[in-house]
């Protein structure tokens, strides 16, 4: 038996792909050895055309009870769809990745352009660029941002570029217009950023430096990863603007408000710091 063909969360069909399948496991910082059981019980589970809901259940089980250290990684996509439902939780997360990237942050800022006002998600700073991006948050991974999407960040990015901003000896002028999403671009709407000189950044991206690459680097990953507390208490952090597990490790007050007992509140740091 073997999985031939899975069916994707918007409805479509497409063959299995085992080396993409390895490659997620791999990144998630599962060992060679374990891919490969997973990769061999998955196949005597299922077989012909699945659901890509179903493997990633029956693989997050696995690792809760072989390699729970990985978990957290493994989920990191599904973990960005539940900082919702309004999106601001997102556009927060990606200021702490860009502040951990050495840049200083402003975010939901109104700016005037050359003939109109606009309001930006984030705008960012560092000694060599002023950069404004759009930030689109889907609550669904079959959800892609389209070429519109595109259309309407160059035209903003047109009318922000020639206007002054924060004159204190830094770059005063935008450098760069970005759309960052938590899933996907249309390829309508990837050859429309490249054409335009728009950045794009979906969840697997471009190759290399795509949302999850970020994560990577700067270390940090969304409270909802965590499996050592509830749905609701994750709401209850994102309520108070902890949306990083850094940031949860080192705010008591916010370790307070979710009223874990001791145990529980230990383990809830060992897993935080397994995976920062």
């Amino acid at each position: 038996m073997a999985i031939l063909e899975v069916i994707t969360e918007d409805g479509s069909r497409e063959p299995f792909n085992k080396e993409e399948f390895r490659k997620s496991l791999l990144r998630a910082k599962v060992p060679a050895m374990l891919i490969d059981d997973i990769h061999n019980k998955l196949n005597k589970k299922f077989s012909g055309v699945t659901d890509t809901t179903k493997i990633y259940n029956f693989v997050t089980k696995i690792l809760k009870s072989k390699n729970k250290k990985s978990l957290p990684r493994y989920t990191t996509k599904r973990s960005l769809l539940t900082l919702g439902p309004s999106g601001f939780p997102f556009e927060m997360f990606l200021a702490k990745i860009f502040e951990a990237k050495g840049y200083e942050v402003l975010v939901g800022q109104h700016l005037q352009g050359k003939c109109v006002s606009h309001e930006v998600d984030i705008v960012a700073r560092n000694k060599g660029e002023l950069l404004m991006a759009e930030v689109k948050f889907h609550n669904k991974t079959s959800f892609k941002t389209d070429t519109k999407v595109a259309l309407y960040v160059k035209a903003r990015f047109d009318d922000l570029m020639d206007n002054e901003f924060i004159n204190d000896g830094g770059p005063t002028k935008m450098t760069r217009g970005m759309i960052i999403t938590n899933t996907k671009f249309t390829n309508n709407a990837k050859k429309y950023g490249h054409c335009a000189g728009i950045d794009m950044i979906g969840f697997d991206y471009p190759e290399n430096g795509s949302l999850y690459d970020l994560i990577d680097e700067t270390g940090l990953h969304p409270v909802t990863c965590l499996t050592e507390i509830t749905k609701n208490q994750k709401e209850s952090l994102l309520n108070r603007n902890i949306v990083t597990c850094n940031e949860l490790r080192n705010d008591e007050m916010a370790l307070d408000s979710i009223r874990l007992s001791g145990a529980k509140r230990k383990k809830l740091l060992d897993e935080i710091a397994s995976i920062c």
